[in-house]
């Protein structure tokens, strides 16, 4: 395979992960106000400094972009861990458990290390990373790396 031929085949993906946008949404939720999904994703999309070029990358479904689908998914993931809730429809606030978890970890930033504890059973948000019922990482929020 040539040089030409592989650089083709690359993909361009700067739009983050949804591990990655945890944190960041956290702390678009810090001011104790309700935020709509929208708000939210420009607040992440300024603090990650993501272009309104890769904002608009459509899913291969064609349906959604990827990063509304990847945000809404940091949001979910958080959610169940109870870090997140959602007093109205379409509205989105920061937990008591969502604060601890900011408080504790107040100059972190990046992605979040999912792989690095023994899973837990439950959902549960500790030091480490998040778990869903089954005891599999879901992403971590608390321990930033």
């Amino acid at each position: 395979m040539t040089v030409e031929s592989q650089t083709r085949t690359l993909r361009h993906v700067s739009v983050p992960d949804f591990q990655t946008l945890m944190r960041p949404t956290l702390v678009a939720l810090e001011d104790r106000q309700a935020h709509t999904l929208q708000e939210i994703r420009q607040t992440v999309a300024l603090a990650l400094q993501v272009s309104e070029m890769d904002q608009e990358q459509l899913l291969p479904s064609g349906k959604q972009t990827t990063y509304s689908n990847r945000v809404a998914w940091a949001l979910t993931h958080m959610g169940k861990a109870g870090l997140v809730s959602r007093p109205a429809r379409a509205r989105y606030t920061l937990t008591q458990r969502g604060y601890d978890v900011l408080a504790r970890h107040p100059e972190d930033a990046g992605r979040a290390d999912a792989g690095a504890a023994q899973p837990r059973p439950g959902l549960t948000c500790g030091d480490e990373a998040i778990y869903n019922r089954h005891g599999h990482s879901i992403g971590g929020v608390a321990r930033i790396t």
